[in-house]
């Protein structure tokens, strides 16, 4: 059954006396009421689209995220909350049984200003051109936000010197086993120490080859020959090392007393940058 929204439609697809399914089309520039729910509990799943969500414990107090293809929050009785489409969006709605006269509304539904979007549309771009590669105090913020959320953080440690398959296969390992994955890297004066004559890419480079990569969240530039300062900053929930290194370096060690676990990955045999760079010097 088709229900026509101010804002869009929405299709229900199941409501018993246990759970609730539907289906909602959000229009560009158009937004749902502030409102909130005294009993239902509900995750909304944005399958496609660009969506601004705002929840809050208050309707004047609440904070806004971006959602985007994918993406899902949880909203708990009592959470107010509203969402605005960036561009038309399809969202899906998974949850306990719904009542009309279980919804307390703030303000209507309706649609947002042309200032209100075109300044929505430029934090948006200023969320997706974030800056990723962090200061140990700045990764602490962001992994003590994310502990707060229940994220789990995983983390992960190397120079990264010339970034190749072995690498790639390591960092997509790693980021399977957390929901958010920092990569911290050496500076040049830590790597010289760790590695005479080394690195052969400038920090600069290395960091933002990093930063790149689809399984990176965020870079950690970490200026000492380990990275205990960053394992002390992010309590990671997980701490993905090689089998080259094993959980009994300090890093894993460290990790180990904070609470945190350990995942040795096996890396690609043959592949190192070491190797690559004997190669490479055969070459000439």
């Amino acid at each position: 059954m088709l229900t026509p929204k101010v804002w869009g439609y929405e299709e229900e697809i199941v409501n018993n006396d246990k759970y609730c399914g539907k289906k909602m089309f959000l229009k560009a520039q158009h937004r749902c009421s502030i409102h909130k729910h005294a009993v239902k509990d509900e995750v909304l799943h944005v399958t496609q689209g660009c969506v601004y969500f705002e929840i809050g414990d208050a309707p004047d107090a609440m904070t806004g995220i971006f959602m985007q293809d994918n993406q899902r929050i949880h909203v708990v009785p009592g959470q107010w909350h509203r969402f605005t489409g960036l561009r038309d969006s399809y969202i899906s709605e998974y949850s306990t049984h719904h009542e009309d006269s279980d919804s307390i509304r703030h303000c209507a539904s309706g649609k947002a200003s042309d200032d209100e979007i075109r300044s929505l549309r430029s934090k948006f771009f200023d969320f997706q051109n974030r800056e990723t590669i962090l200061s140990i105090e700045q990764a602490r913020i962001i992994a003590n936000v994310l502990h707060e959320d229940k994220k789990s953080v995983g983390m992960i440690n190397g120079c990264f010197d010339i970034l190749h398959l072995g690498h790639l296969h390591f960092i997509s390992q790693a980021r399977k086993r957390c929901e958010v994955l920092f990569a911290c890297c050496n500076n040049d004066d830590a790597v010289s120490k760790l590695k005479p004559g080394r690195p052969f890419n400038n920090e600069v480079h290395r960091w933002s080859m990093l930063s790149a990569l689809k399984d990176v969240d965020y870079v950690v530039a970490c200026p000492q020959t380990t990275c205990l300062d960053a394992v002390e900053a992010l309590n990671p929930t997980i701490y993905v090392t090689t089998a080259e290194h094993g959980a009994t370096g300090p890093e894993a060690r460290e990790v180990v007393r904070l609470g945190g676990s350990v995942d040795v990955v096996d890396m690609i045999p043959g592949l190192s940058s070491t190797m690559m760079a004997q190669k490479i010097a055969t070459k000439k």
